[in-house]
This record gives C-alpha cells, sequence and structure tokens, in this order.
C-alpha cells in the first residue's frame, strides 16, 4: 500500500491541525486543538515536525503521525486514520514507515497512550508489537468546603526552578513520571502554567480551564515532607485563588507517589489510559 508521504513541517500547520481535528472527532478522546493549542502542546511534548507524517492517497489526506522525540525516546503523541480507511492497513502502513525513520535516527524506544475501553485500538497496538506498561489515571474533586483555603506562604517561580525540583524529586522519590509530567516538559511548557513554590515543602504547576482548575504536578522539594502534605497544601491554595471549583489531575501514572495523595483528598477516576511501549531494537 504505497502512500504518499509529507512531513508536517512542509505542509500548512493551520491544514493540519485541521485534519486532526476532524480525524478525531469521533473518537472516544477527541482532540480539539487551536493552532496557539497546537503550538503549546508541541513545544511542550517535544513534538518534532520534521518527524511527524502526513499520509496522502490519490492526493488525499488519509492519515497522520505525530512524533515527540527525546534524544533515543519517542512518543506517538498523537495518530489517526480518516475513517473511510480505517482497518484497510492504513495504520500499520504508517507505523512502518515512522517506525524505520526513528530507527534511522537512532531511537530505541516509543511510547504512546490509549484509552483502557478502546480494545479495538488496543488489540491494534499488541498485534503490532506494543505492550502494556502501566495504567494512567485521570482524576476530579468537586469543590470541598473542608479544605480551608490559603495562599499563605506562596511564592511564584520560573520555570528553570520548577525543573531543577522536579529533577531531585524524580531521584529522592524514585518516580518515573509519564511524559507529560517530566521534569523536562515542565521546562518547556515555560510561561503556560503557574509555578509556585509553597512556602518550604514542595511545588506546585497548575493551571485554569473552562470549569475549573487543574494540577499537571506537585511534588516535595525533599524526604522530610510528603505527597499528601504538599497536594493538600495545593489544594488550599487553588482554591484561596480560583474559589471552591472542580479540579482536576490528568494521566496521572498509577505508580507514582501523587496517586496516593490524589485518593487520599477524595478525587474521583474520571477515565483510565494504558501506556503502551515497543522497543525498536
Amino acid at each position: 500500500m504505497p502512500l504518499e508521504v509529507k512531513r508536517v513541517s512542509q505542509i500548512n500547520l493551520a491544514f493540519f491541525v485541521g485534519l486532526v481535528n476532524r480525524i478525531f472527532k469521533d473518537y472516544k478522546l477527541p482532540i480539539k486543538w487551536d493552532l496557539l493549542g497546537f503550538e503549546l502542546d508541541a513545544r511542550e511534548n517535544s513534538v518534532v515536525l520534521n518527524e511527524s507524517f502526513v499520509f496522502y492517497e490519490d492526493d488525499q489526506a488519509v492519515g497522520f503521525v505525530l512524533v515527540a522525540r527525546r534524544k533515543n525516546r519517542a512518543r506517538i503523541d498523537a495518530m489517526g486514520v480518516i475513517p473511510e480507511k480505517r482497518g484497510l492497513g492504513v495504520a500499520h502502513y504508517m507505523l512502518d514507515y515512522t517506525f524505520e525513520h526513528l530507527r534511522w535516527k537512532g531511537v530505541t524506544s516509543v511510547t504512546l497512550e490509549v484509552l483502557e475501553d478502546d480494545l479495538r485500538a488496543r488489540k491494534f497496538y499488541r498485534k503490532y508489537g506494543f505492550s502494556d506498561r502501566r495504567r494512567l489515571v485521570s482524576y476530579i474533586k468537586n469543590p470541598d468546603i473542608s479544605i480551608r483555603p490559603s495562599v499563605e506562604g506562596a511564592q511564584e517561580v520560573d520555570a528553570r526552578w520548577v525543573h531543577e525540583k522536579a529533577l531531585r524529586a524524580q531521584l529522592v522519590f524514585s518516580r518515573q513520571p509519564n511524559w507529560q509530567r517530566e521534569p523536562v516538559t515542565l521546562l518547556l511548557a515555560n510561561g503556560r502554567y503557574r509555578m509556585l513554590k509553597l512556602a518550604n515543602i514542595g511545588y506546585l504547576v497548575w493551571g485554569t480551564g473552562e470549569g475549573g482548575a487543574f494540577v499537571v504536578d506537585a511534588a516535595p522539594l525533599d524526604a522530610s515532607h510528603t505527597f499528601n502534605e504538599v497536594f493538600e497544601r495545593s489544594m488550599r491554595y487553588i482554591y484561596g485563588r480560583v474559589g471552591l471549583v472542580p479540579v482536576t489531575v490528568s494521566n496521572l501514572p498509577e505508580d507514582d507517589p501523587l496517586k496516593e495523595a490524589v485518593n487520599s483528598l477524595g478525587f474521583l477516576p474520571i477515565f483510565t489510559q494504558v501506556e503502551m511501549y515497543y522497543n525498536l531494537h
């Protein structure tokens, strides 16, 4: 199934964003990018437009693979096929093409995330050679009057400071953060989220969106404090800044120590994704 291939860097970004949104319109977890949102996500997640591809058949775009890369590790940031071409081998062809390029670039492993209950997609990736690595759970907490709002002791910091503390937390607490929560991701997100030092106990990366607030990451500064302590302080600060609003935490690895803190404050799961792994060796 020979298809014409163009790098995303070679095509109009507005066209590409429109293509992604159209393809994902009927997916269980839709993507709804505007151009600015795409550019911010691409920067934050190390998406390489020159190593991402759009596939054409008879001058019609039939699918795409959006690749993020950090040295010898890569991640499929998004991938999709137009509805009328699904189940015809297009996705297999796209992965073959992309992985051959990544091998040539020295990449040794690839990860991606898929909804746990999307059995069709999970079956496809397993058949291709991916294996389940761990679950990533997204949570929400409705307003809780038992948490006393307080902004006391919080100080705005920059992304470099958070990056340094996140690296330390990764070592001290043996964290294995998912791609979107790695220290370098927080560094590349400079200016996109609010970053705080919470007294002398920890850091908080958070933001606001439609209908409430969200936590990107939070962790203690050292082993003398706990994730529970830091996350409770984080919630108090968020309520102190924006009021009693729903708060979400997305794609939190099941083996991350922050998960216990989220559960201890009564957050409820919304949906679960599976992080899948492919060895390119």
